[in-house]
């Protein structure tokens, strides 16, 4: 009923409204995030790195300035994508990160003026905090990131906060707090695995997983780390394997991991397969300029591995090799760290070699540089410590925030749920007194039926009973008029053997004129009462009998009156032949109705075909004559009760309307079908399809 529908709809839209309230934040811009996915996770950076590999720095920044020089200039999209990418190009290629924090700062300025976007404000945020970490000022990145977590958790961005949480566990992990950091890489891949699939956030997916084996390593569970290591290479093979430009980073990600697998295999006492993992990492990440800092480190290690087995000449190729990199390394920061790793490995060399002064000025030099880095570390518990307090309290904030906006919520929703209620409650007042109304009229509509229905039942007995009498008293008149005009049939063929009357023509003719009405009559009336029959509740009396054999008996018995005109009867026999299943009597009739029918309409010295061919699992049975054929006009009415189609035949021989329907008759009691092709002035053929006894 429609008041149920309208109470059944109303605890969807409940739903709704509670979905809506509760989850009432401001939602990110659909076009701030797609922007964001562009700008900040584009093929750009892919390219950006090749060019750099092969190029150097110079024809990457080329590539940057003639890639944004070649779009409009105005656009702040434009201006973004720029100072972004040139950010990036100082931290990483050309480690100048005071310049790096000039350009995402005037970037910064320029979004906040605007007051849009959103999503790249914050990922912006995220790029100067990503630019103190390089400069080891955790405090101040720490800040930076704190800001773009503000503007990403007001937009509800899952992206941007597993930056967030990345991020927290690049600082810690950087200040060696490694359970701490494995917490929010967990958190941070936690986040990402839910989004998109595709390329970038792929390769983000295996760096996560290889911090957290990264953590684990150091911490000393050494198992759990092989178990992520190996979790991270899977993720790297759903790149694929095409070896284009876009899918570089593949081969670099894949060596990174190798290296860091290497050094837990050396760990278990594994020197094999550690140095062999150490080879595939360099050979993987050597040539790349970015991984030049993970190549040095897998050369250190396999180094040191050289020089405990006592394997000068080795150790010394990857000193060398570890020493052009330092030589060729544009960043100062990585110089520093990797000379002392390098003048400790040619102390330990040449010592081997009972090279003693160069062991000794190696020894020097190495000292000295530890002793000018001294107390830069001081700060480091100060810092962290400081920083974990600050996101404490920053997270109790947001949490605080997060709870009134709660409370506000479920205050306006009680409101609106007590203003719906009110509505609910006339509603159903509403609906039950409409559906009272209704139920009254549909109650009186169903009792109109039923008397309808009831008198309609009483008028279908009725035509039953006025139709069965019809057919009684129509057979019971043909039985009454057949008995007299068998009797004036049969007195006017005594009269015309008697001798008066051979002599007279008159008479003759008059009698023959009797005698031609009364066969007429006859034909009629064993028609009718061949039809009232059929219409009758008569079981047919089926029987299995050949196909030849039927049609030569039905042809024999009307051999004489195709003789009157002249007619030819051609029996055409099946091959093979087959049995069918009939009511042998009333099919006949069917039979001879078509055979009578060919004769009626066919002329003096014609031919008849009658025959039987088998098709799948059905007996064709045709007559086919030369006869004066059926107008188009008439098709359609040749096989109705008293047919307006019939016509008299070429010898004046009348119709009367009844042998076509009988025929169809008979043959739907034996599941068969009846048709004819026919042709004015030339002849027709019909066809009888009965199943055959297979």
């Amino acid at each position: 009923m429609p008041g149920c529908r309208i109470i059944c709809v109303f605890p969807v839209f409940l739903w709704l409204i509670f979905v809506s309230v509760i989850g009432c934040k401001k939602p990110a811009k659909k076009d701030d995030l797609e922007l964001l996915n562009k700008v900040a996770t584009n093929e750009t950076v892919t390219t950006l790195e090749a060019i750099h590999d092969q190029y150097g720095v110079a024809a990457a920044d080329y590539y940057l300035d003639t890639a944004f020089q070649a779009k409009e200039s105005s656009s702040l999209l434009n201006f973004y994508r720029y100072y972004y990418h040139k950010a990036y190009v100082l931290n990483h290629f050309v480690h100048d990160y005071n310049a790096a924090l000039t350009y995402i700062s005037i970037l910064i300025d320029k979004l906040e003026t605007q007051k849009i976007y959103d999503a790249l404000t914050a990922e912006a945020y995220f790029v100067k905090g990503d630019t103190y970490i390089l400069l080891k000022n955790f405090p101040q990145a720490y800040r930076y990131y704190s800001v773009g977590i503000n503007l990403c958790l007001m937009m509800d961005n899952k992206v941007a906060r597993s930056r967030q949480f990345d991020r927290f566990g690049l600082i810690l992990y950087r200040q060696k707090y490694y359970k701490e950091a494995r917490k929010y890489f967990f958190e941070a891949y936690a986040e990402i695995s839910k989004e998109d699939t595709s390329f970038i956030p792929q390769l983000k997916k295996q760096e996560l997983l290889d911090n957290i084996a990264l953590c684990y390593t150091n911490e000393g569970y050494l198992d759990s780390a092989i178990l992520f290591y190996d979790s991270a290479l899977a993720e790297i093979k759903k790149f694929g394997n095409r070896e284009d430009l876009a899918l570089k980073p593949q081969r670099g990600a894949e060596g990174v991991v190798l290296g860091n697998k290497a050094k837990v295999y050396l760990m278990q006492g594994d020197v094999d397969k550690a140095i062999a993992l150490y080879k595939k990492s360099i050979e993987l990440t050597l040539s790349s300029i970015k991984l030049r800092e993970d190549a040095g480190y897998s050369l250190v290690h396999l180094a040191d591995i050289y020089l405990s087995q006592k394997n000068i000449h080795e150790a010394d190729l990857i000193i060398d090799t570890l020493e052009a990199i330092v030589k060729d390394s544009q960043n100062t920061e990585m110089d520093q760290e990797f000379r002392k790793y390098l003048l400790r490995l040619k102390r330990e060399s040449a010592m081997q070699k009972k090279d003693w002064e160069n062991a000794a000025k190696s020894a020097d030099e190495h000292l000295k540089i530890l002793t000018e880095e001294g107390s830069g570390n001081e700060k480091r518990n100060s810092d962290i410590n400081d920083v974990l307090a600050s996101f404490e309290k920053e997270q109790q904030m947001l949490n605080l925030v997060k709870e009134n906006k709660f409370n506000k919520n479920i205050n306006i929703l009680i409101g609106v749920l007590f203003v719906l209620s009110l509505i609910i409650v006339f509603v159903i007042f509403y609906s039950w007194r409409s559906s009272r109304q209704r139920t009254s009229e549909l109650e009186l509509l169903n009792k109109r039926i039923e008397d309808q229905k009831l008198q309609l039942e009483k008028n279908n007995a009725t035509l039953l009973e006025l139709n069965q009498e019809k057919d009684k008293i129509l057979s019971i008149a043909a039985h009454d008029l057949r008995n007299p005009v068998s009797a004036v049939k049969s007195i006017t063929h005594l009269i015309e053997g008697e001798e008066a009357v051979k002599n007279s023509q008159e008479v003759k003719t008059l009698l023959a004129l009797m005698a031609k009405a009364s066969d007429s009559a006859m034909e009629l009336i064993n028609e009718i009462l061949i039809l009232a029959k059929l219409k009758s509740a008569v079981d047919n009396k089926m029987e299995r009998i050949s196909t030849n054999e039927f049609l030569k008996v039905t042809t024999d018995l009307l051999k004489n009156r195709a003789n009157e005109k002249e007619i030819e009867l051609v029996l055409l026999p099946s091959m093979p032949d087959v049995d069918i299943a009939v009511d042998e009597e009333r099919f006949r009739r069917a039979v001879s109705n078509l055979l009578v029918n060919a004769i009626k309409f066919s002329y003096k010295g014609a031919k008849i075909w009658i025959g039987a061919s088998v098709l799948a699992d059905r007996v064709h049975i045709y007559v086919k004559d030369q006869g004066i054929g059926i107008p188009e006009k008439i098709r359609g009415q040749v096989f109705d009760t008293f047919s307006a189609a019939k016509r008299a035949g070429t010898s004046n021989e009348p119709a009367y309307g009844l042998g076509l329907s009988i025929v169809k008759q008979i043959v739907g009691e034996h599941s068969g079908s009846v048709w004819f092709d026919s042709e004015e002035g030339k002849g027709t053929t019909f066809y009888i399809a009965i199943p055959a006894c297979m």
